[in-house]
């Protein structure tokens, strides 16, 4: 089960790989004769000024509780200006605690927005802070998801877990044109209209038909060797508890080296994903491996989930000539078709502080289930060194057994998602961080 809790996106893990923006107001009660005394502490981190997509907000309470009940009731409730954007209820044990909202800005108008967060207590005003923040929702994807998320009443404000039941995935209107049953014609019709869709048609036709596409040399020795170096470095800093050998993964080096930030924004991938997207990229994260990831076959949707379904994929870089015994990564062709499972697909609640027994017995345990009720061709990546390997968000794969353990597997794994989706990690509930 190891492989599972890689995937865990705590909010400690959130707060490093976001920028830090912090705002901090000294709230006061709104009320003359409030019952309550104390303060709320708002924490706004965002990558840029004009935020798009699901926007966290974390948020604190300090407050003299002598005058609450068990029978009483503690919400929150968003405002913006005098509409009501959302409430929640707040349980006695979480008031001390930080909490986080998530604020869906596709239901907003761009622009500048000023938000009260307000505290009730049996629905009476008590305690408020404000706070403002910029939208910038672009493209043609934002506004079908715009449209879309009014049209089938999604919330504006999302309380301590994203998941697919809040959005409406069954919408065929958004489906991607590489999931229509036209998409071979359609991508004729590109390959006529663009030069990178003309240059790399064969390896459309793949992604089409297998659910990947594999690049070949796209990256140079000098650049390679830069990346490394980067590696070594943080190898031998063990960020993040890195042990030598092992199969662990160190999230986010792209915050601190320089050449891994330049791959992450690698203009050959970003090219090929908007004619995936048909619209612009936002890279979300990186995935550095020194050895292989054992990692069993999965599908990254319930992980990195993108609404609407389609707008994310995964990207796989060799910065060493992939040896077969070394826990080389593994595709199964054509398994994109399959069914996408979700919690809510599964009956598996959300995963809290790292805990991924229920996941395994359920979402786990379905992902095998598919596998062995349908004949997929395995494909073991014996990569060279340059090649990159892009793969829809619903491919399954994994990292094969490492049969050589002193042989290295030097690799970074991105996700990105469609500028106008909303990202999130539908296993944990927590918005995702894009850039």
């Amino acid at each position: 089960m190891s492989f599972l809790k890689q995937f865990a996106h705590k909010s400690t893990s959130a707060k490093r790989l976001a920028s830090a923006y912090l705002s901090k107001f000294n709230s006061k009660s709104n009320t003359a004769d409030s019952q309550l005394k104390g303060n709320i502490t708002i924490l706004l981190r965002q990558e840029r000024q004009n935020v798009a997509g699901l926007c966290k907000v974390y948020f604190q309470l300090a407050l003299n509780t002598d005058h609450i009940n068990e029978q009483q009731q503690l919400e929150m409730q968003v405002l913006s200006g005098d509409d009501e954007l959302g409430r929640f209820s707040i349980a006695n044990n979480n008031i001390s605690q930080e909490n986080w909202l998530a604020i869906n800005t596709h239901k907003l108008n761009n622009g500048k927005h000023k938000f009260t967060l307000q505290l009730l207590l049996d629905k009476e005003p008590q305690l408020y802070n404000s706070f403002a923040i910029s939208i910038k929702n672009e493209g043609p994807l934002a506004n079908k998801v715009s449209n879309s998320l009014k049209q089938s009443n999604s919330p504006t404000i999302i309380y301590k877990d994203c998941n697919s039941r809040l959005f409406d995935f069954q919408n065929e209107d958004l489906k991607p044109w590489f999931d229509k049953s036209n998409a071979h014609q359609r991508l004729e019709q590109k390959a006529e209209e663009h030069p990178i869709a003309k240059q790399y048609k064969s390896e459309f036709e793949s992604f089409l038909t297998h659910g990947f596409m594999v690049l070949e040399n796209i990256l140079d020795d000098k650049f390679i060797e830069n990346i490394n170096r980067d590696i070594d470095d943080a190898v031998k800093k063990k960020v993040q508890g890195y042990e030598e050998g092992s199969s662990q993964r160190i999230m986010g080096l792209h915050n601190s080296y320089k050449h891994i930030h330049q791959l992450w924004k690698q203009a050959k991938v970003i090219q090929i994903l908007e004619q995936i997207f048909e619209d612009a990229v936002r890279p979300c994260q990186t995935l550095t491996y020194v050895y292989g990831s054992q990692q069993s076959y999965h599908q990254d949707t319930v992980h990195l989930t993108p609404f609407p379904a389609g707008y994310m994929c995964g990207v796989w870089v060799a910065l060493e000539d992939i040896k077969a015994g070394s826990g080389e990564l593994r595709v199964l062709k054509g398994s994109h078709r399959l069914p996408r499972i979700y919690r809510e697909t599964s009956n598996c609640s959300q995963v809290i502080d790292n805990q991924w027994d229920e996941f395994s017995q359920t979402v786990d345990k379905e992902w095998q289930r598919l596998i062995a009720e349908h004949k997929f061709e395995e494909m073991s990546y014996l990569a060279k060194k340059g090649d990159i390997l892009i793969w829809h968000e619903n491919l399954m794969h994994g990292g094969s057994v490492r049969i050589d353990n002193n042989q290295s597997r030097r690799s970074i794994v991105s996700h990105y998602f469609a500028q106008g989706a909303l990202g999130f990690y539908d296993s944990s509930g927590l918005p995702a961080v894009l850039d």
